[in-house]
């Protein structure tokens, strides 16, 4: 048994609780409602007035809550009473849950429910324009790896949308944000020391570095998970145009469209967020920048 987070905006108010859910105070799990508790509107205002918003899920394995995760997310996005902005809230921190899980224990489940939760979001992006921005106004304190995933996989998909909408079916966009949410699969590969790293890295921290996007295109191949989309795009995201980009050098129209807005979107995450060795430049001097 594991115990895992559960936010507290994706409980159904009235509906059963599909899980035993728990409070952790000082370090110990507490039983709050059990499965097939209906989960009231006082549950929620009691959590909120104790200042303990956080539930946990008893779960056999973390694929229990994620798949959990994945069906209320569909639900919440489906709701028309639903305001986008609450809407993008839950898709970003849903979003971050599965590439969080991914990263600590990456396999076929684990992508494929980044892939899942990816098709989810286009779905809504599609059906209603506006909620890209409050998406993109959704902002996250800390950047882990796994986070800056997330912020790449939103910018680009939107970039993608906003260009290629009329060219291209609603099922290659969700072909494409899955590559965009995938594109630093590799990097679950590379020690967490190094990607914390503070001090410049050593020469051989930075070839680890580089290969990451040949490591995401193998496991992707190996998990039975590598679409045409994704391919283009993990292994071409840090490709340039004028040919100093890895890992293969790749020149101007050498480099696919698609992976050109992946680059796009992972140049512009990288400079607007904080980072331990900086603070994040203003969206106008990262686009100055660029």
């Amino acid at each position: 048994m594991t115990y895992e987070p559960v936010s507290l905006d994706l409980m159904d108010i009235n509906a059963e609780n599909e899980l035993e859910l728990y409070l952790k105070v000082d370090g110990e799990y507490t039983l709050f409602a059990g499965k097939g508790i209906a989960f009231t509107e006082d549950h929620r205002k009691r959590l909120l007035d104790g200042g303990n918003p956080t539930l946990f899920a008893k779960v056999m394995d973390a694929s229990e809550i994620e798949e959990f995760r994945s069906r209320r997310l569909k639900n919440i996005l489906e709701n028309a009473e639903i305001d986008n902005s609450r809407k993008a809230r839950i898709a970003y921190d849903t979003s971050v849950s599965s590439i969080r899980t991914m990263f600590s224990r990456c396999n076929a489940d684990t992508i494929h429910n980044v892939e899942e939760n990816a098709g989810l979001i286009v779905h809504s992006l599609l059906e209603d324009s506006n909620i890209v921005t409050d998406l993109l106004a959704v902002e996250g304190h800390d950047h882990y790896t796994f986070k800056h995933s997330v912020n790449v996989g939103f910018y680009a998909t939107s970039l993608a949308v906003t260009l290629l909408k009329d060219k291209l079916t609603q099922q290659d966009i969700v072909k494409l944000s899955q590559g965009f949410f995938l594109h630093d699969l590799g990097m679950t590969r590379i020690e967490r020391e190094v990607l914390n790293k503070t001090t410049p890295l050593t020469r051989q921290e930075q070839l680890a570095i580089r290969n990451h996007p040949a490591l995401g295109y193998a496991m992707l191949e190996e998990s039975g998970h590598l679409s045409p989309e994704a391919a283009t795009i993990v292994m071409n995201h840090h490709e340039r145009t004028d040919g100093s980009g890895y890992p293969n050098s790749r020149k101007g129209d050498e480099i696919p469209l698609y992976a050109k807005i992946c680059t796009i979107a992972d140049v512009f995450e990288s400079l607007t967020s904080d980072r331990p060795y900086r603070k994040g430049r203003t969206p106008f001097q990262a686009l100055k920048i660029m």
